[in-house]
């Protein structure tokens, strides 16, 4: 994962000006702004609502063989889709290519974030410096440093790209995990769909908002190089149905 941010993207100039300004500085003292954006995260696990429990839960996404990874999400959010619309052919094949692309580039850029800046995650933050040793979050930690959020960056540049196929204020209902008694999840757009993910890590206790909002732009950012490079539109791909 360390390198993964030095993967060659798919589109030449697709990450380009799209860097994160830096995150706040990092503070052990009480009342800074680094602790009391970790105390934000400490103060929402106390108290989650089974609202934030099911959002925590149905975007985790960890790839451990029960749940898919959040590029397997986004990918059975347009699998739903196409069966729902029938979609043609030709609008299906591009919305598997803008789906993909965007979600790749914007995966190299947030790492290439993640290993600039190495934000320390807030387990470790919260057990050492805020005095509560046996605090865990609601969903694992992962293996690699915090800033960007990844499930922000990458969810936010899924829904930019679908939204570019299927048009904004696209309403669905998410199945992917019905199967594991989840239930369904319903969205009036896909750019909810995308918030909704991004802050799913703050209610599982693994990224601070700063780092969700942050990765949102820059998930956007991303996908609105791949749709100028790509040159796709609705009216291209209306003429092609």
């Amino acid at each position: 994962m360390p390198g993964w941010g030095n993967n060659r993207t798919i589109l030449k100039g697709s990450i380009a000006n799209v860097e994160p300004a830096a995150p706040v500085s990092f503070s052990s003292h009480p009342g800074s702004p680094f602790y009391e954006m970790v105390k934000e995260v400490h103060q929402v696990s106390l108290g989650l609502t089974n609202e934030q429990k099911s959002i925590a839960g149905f975007w985790d996404d960890a790839p451990n063989g029960k749940l898919v990874s959040a590029f397997g999400h986004w990918f059975n959010i347009l699998r739903q889709i196409l069966l729902k619309e029938s979609t043609p052919l030709m609008k299906a094949a591009t919305a598997y290519l803008a789906l993909g692309v965007t979600m790749n580039e914007s995966t190299i850029s947030c790492w290439k974030s993640k290993y600039q800046f190495h934000q320390v995650r807030p387990v470790t933050y919260i057990r050492k410096y805020m005095g509560d040793a046996a605090w865990s979050p609601f969903i694992s930690t992962p293996p690699h440093p915090e800033y960007l959020a990844a499930h922000a960056t990458i969810s936010s540049s899924a829904a930019y790209a679908l939204e570019s196929v299927f048009g904004s204020n696209y309403a669905f209902a998410d199945h992917t995990y019905e199967s594991l008694g989840m239930g369904v999840r319903n969205y009036s757009s896909l750019e909810q769909a995308g918030t909704e993910a991004g802050l799913s890590r703050l209610y599982g206790g693994i990224h601070y908002r700063p780092s969700i909002e942050s990765g949102k732009i820059q998930g956007i950012k991303v996908g609105e190089n791949v749709k100028k490079i790509l040159a796709y539109s609705n009216s291209v791909i209306d003429k092609n149905d």
